[in-house]
């Protein structure tokens, strides 16, 4: 202490030293921190602009001319596609109204006498119910001599009146106890649909899976957005609703038979209304059974010889049952020889 008092302005000196000295070493190395995260950040910036230079395609010949060859291989492989999706069986519709007329009256009386003197696999007679007047889903045109003459209207009647004949074939053969119901979309709200439109909002769309209309039009259905394959401008599709009383062997056959793609259907929905009365069916009383279980462990008990007659817990009953299904049609853009693909 005597020194420093002896020494004071020399002392000052020095401790002023001292400080600046720790102050510029946390200085220097605050500073050499932030220029290794600086020296970092323009590394990185030098590799991503160093990889976006070489991801880049110069516009060589080498890569024009791959580039084109990549173009002719896309092109043929969407023409195969396109070859691919016209294939398979499809469906020649008549505008002539009068013609579309005279092949549904001709439908119309020809599954009429087949339900009448339709007979099973057995070889037996088996008439198939159907309700009074059945038109098989073109009630509306029964006392018709020609469809509405609209060009865009008849070749969807034409249509439907074509699938719903494979469909009836197919579900008659497979031996139904009767037919109730045959329903088709109006070819007005077919049209409608097919047109582009602005998605539905919340509040517009649909609630029910199907919608009967109200119009007197074809006592039609209607399948809605949210269920059916429909695309405009992509996909057509045409709807129909089957309702038809059997046992399940029939309904099993008949899925079966729909499933043979020789149409392009899909199944969208099948509803199943059993009878009311389903109840068990056993031969054996409860004493019977109670005493047949314990009378091994009687030993003065004579033995049970005469077995107990075994019956199925559930009747084999005729269910009604409601299918609806779609025919899909793929829409493929004209290409003309100069359009560029």
């Amino acid at each position: 202490m005597d020194l420093i008092k002896k020494n004071l302005v020399f002392s000052i000196v020095v401790a002023v030293a001292v400080v600046v000295f720790v102050a510029g070493a946390v200085l220097s190395v605050l500073e050499m921190g932030a220029a290794g995260d600086a020296k970092k950040k323009v590394s990185s910036a030098e590799s991503q602009h160093k990889s976006v230079l070489n991801s880049s395609i110069a516009p060589t010949e080498a890569n024009v001319a791959a580039s084109q060859a990549n173009v002719e291989s896309l092109t043929s492989e969407l023409a195969m596609i396109r070859e691919h999706l016209e294939e398979g069986a499809d469906l020649e519709s008549s505008d002539d109204s009068i013609a579309v007329m005279a092949s549904i009256q001709q439908f119309i009386a020809a599954y009429r006498s087949t339900a009448k003197g339709h007979v099973n696999a057995a070889g037996e007679a088996a008439p198939i119910e159907t309700p009074s007047d059945f038109a098989f889903g073109f009630d509306t045109y029964v006392d018709e001599s020609s469809v509405e003459d609209k060009p865009e209207v008849t070749p969807i009647i034409d249509t439907q009146r074509q699938v719903l004949d494979f469909a009836l074939t197919k579900l008659i053969a497979a031996d139904p106890e009767a037919i109730h119901e045959v329903l088709r979309e109006s070819p007005e709200f077919v049209l409608s649909a097919r047109e582009v439109a602005a998605p539905a909002t919340e509040e517009e769309k649909p609630r029910a899976r199907r919608q009967r209309t109200n119009t007197a039009e074809d006592k039609g259905f209607q399948l809605e957005a949210p269920v059916s394959a429909r695309v405009p401008g992509a996909i057509d599709t045409l709807a129909f609703s089957i309702s038809f009383s059997s046992k399940t062997p029939t309904l099993r056959q008949f899925m079966n038979e729909l499933a043979e793609f020789e149409l392009p259907l899909v199944i969208r929905s099948i509803d199943v209304e059993r009878p009311t009365e389903t109840t068990a069916s056993v031969s054996a009383s409860a004493g019977d059974e109670l005493s047949s279980i314990f009378g091994a462990f009687n030993q003065d008990a004579a033995p049970v010889t005469e077995a107990i007659e075994q019956k199925p817990v559930v009747k084999d009953t005729v269910s009604k049952f409601t299918i609806v299904f779609e025919y899909i049609q793929i829409v493929l853009p004209d290409t003309g020889k100069g359009e560029e693909a």
